[in-house]
């Protein structure tokens, strides 16, 4: 089948979503290089960078950290809208969700509380 690639437990779509063949109550399982992928080591208090943004004065250095931090976890495009949740089947909603609360957590924990009116 073209677009498919086949496994021992099941087989995975061009979208990086892998189904079960075996007829499981199993849900789809995301691939690893998904952007809804989610390590079990991103969750909201994981530290990203090692800096909050105070103001104009870091905002130049904190912009590119979190660029470059939020890349290498493959989440850039939930910030940037080139994985807008209206880019993805309805039955990754949930996931798209869950992802973009995780990734809005990072950056508001790398934010000086003063500049959140907290």
């Amino acid at each position: 089948m073209v677009g498919t690639e086949s496994s021992a437990t099941g087989t995975t779509g061009l979208g990086g979503i892998q189904s079960s063949v075996q007829g499981g109550m199993q849900p789809n399982v995301i691939d690893y290089n998904h952007p809804l992928f989610l390590n079990p080591l991103d969750v909201s208090g994981a530290q990203i960078i090692s800096f909050q943004l105070i103001g104009i004065e870091n905002y130049s250095i904190w912009h590119r950290s979190m660029r470059v931090a939020l890349l290498g976890r493959n989440k850039l495009g939930l910030i940037d809208g080139t994985c807008a949740k209206d880019k993805f089947p309805s039955e990754l909603g949930n996931n798209w969700e869950r992802v973009n609360a995780v990734v809005l957590s990072w950056i508001m924990n790398y934010v000086a509380k003063e500049l959140l009116g907290v």
